[in-house]
């Protein structure tokens, strides 16, 4: 059997660290497993992919679907029939547009028996492939969201019922730490003293940088010893990550604000760390959010449905993205009171309960049929 990924990228961004994971279990279970992203270059999930024995491929010319006409259109797309068809695959798992759509209306030009339809953000993006909507249910696809709000947004985009869609939730496999919380605040020039609060999220337009960075502006005032890492690669076109760093610059922040590219050290440095803050306009099962709960640091996050969904509508520290001065107070308090180590223990025991990479995996495989 050959199991056919058809990623975005080669990041570690949330979509490939889940796919990473499926490719793991599946070779170890004897399959074949192929990969294709449709844009960057050979980044980290290139290299982890292909020590695990993973065939890696590339088909750019699907990401030019907006720049051109349609004539244009319509080669790209029968060229990567073609290119699919070469690879042999027996079930399809794309991962977020364009890619969802346009494999599952030619799916049965592809050679393969099945192919997944998986909802794994909170917004849907809009695009050429949105006029092929209609067709997708014709392939007969195998829905999946990664939570139940994703699966209404998506249902509703398709004009399905919301049953058609399979709820697999996000599984957390935390690596053992490379560097102790010593060694990576010594890399890092910060003090064991230090308050560290921490962002992971690669800068791409959904994530909130922007607001985190003009709420630290006003709580790093007047305090020493606070300290903001903000932990993520660069958006495709650079502007999020280049917005975030003339924020630092015009604010004269870059004393108390580290931005870090990629590390394969995430459970280290998030040990290192004091506080996780995940602020976004949207998210499908937000996995910084789930790692920062694994590794029993308290978190401030985002107000939203994907958010409210994994740690409860009730949360302490939610924040309104329309206001600085709430990610200010949130701040303040973690800040003040240190860690609540009741709450910490709750979150622990939510992803321990719901999102274990054994239950993503198994449920992969009942959905799949795979033994």
């Amino acid at each position: 059997m050959n199991l056919l990924f058809i990623t975005p990228s080669y990041t570690l961004g949330g979509v490939e660290t889940q796919s990473f994971h499926l490719a793991e279990h599946f070779i170890q279970n004897g399959h074949k497993v192929t990969f294709v992203c449709i844009r960057g270059d050979e980044g980290p999930l290139y290299q982890k992919l292909t020590r695990i024995g993973v065939d890696c491929h590339f088909f750019r010319n699907l990401s030019d679907l907006n720049k051109v006409g349609l004539n244009e259109k319509l080669k790209i797309i029968f060229s990567f029939i073609r290119f699919l068809r070469k690879l042999k695959p027996t079930i399809i798992l794309p991962f977020t547009e364009p890619i969802n759509t346009i494999v599952n209306v030619f799916r049965p030009f592809t050679g393969a028996k099945k192919a997944l339809f998986t909802m794994r953000g909170g917004t849907i993006i809009s695009g050429p492939q949105s006029k092929f909507k209609r067709f997708v249910n014709y392939s007969k696809p195998i829905y999946i969201s990664n939570s139940k709000h994703g699966a209404k947004l998506q249902a509703n985009y398709l004009g399905i019922a919301v049953s058609k869609f399979n709820v697999i939730r996000n599984g957390i496999k935390m690596d053992n730490p490379l560097k102790t919380r010593a060694e990576w605040r010594s890399d890092l020039n910060l003090a064991m003293s230090d308050t560290v609060f921490i962002m992971v999220a690669n800068y791409y337009v959904e994530k909130k940088h922007a607001l985190l960075l003009e709420a630290w502006g006003k709580f790093e005032k007047g305090k020493n010893g606070v300290k903001l890492l903000l932990l993520g690669d660069k958006s495709p076109f650079d502007r999020d990550y280049f917005k975030a760093k003339g924020i630092i610059l015009d604010n004269r922040l870059y004393t108390s604000v580290i931005q870090i590219n990629g590390t394969k050290d995430v459970s280290g440095i998030l040990k290192a760390s004091d506080c996780g803050v995940l602020l976004t306009k949207s998210e499908g099962c937000p996995n910084s959010l789930l790692e920062y709960m694994s590794s029993r640091i308290p978190v401030i996050a985002s107000n939203i449905p994907a958010v409210c969904e994994v740690i409860g509508n009730d949360y302490e520290y939610l924040i309104d993205n329309d206001s600085i001065d709430s990610v200010v107070s949130a701040l303040e308090m973690i800040y003040s009171n240190g860690k609540n180590e009741d709450l910490i223990q709750r979150n622990l025991e939510l992803v321990q309960t719901n999102y274990t990479y054994d239950n993503l995996v198994s449920e992969y495989d009942e959905l799949l049929q795979i033994k």
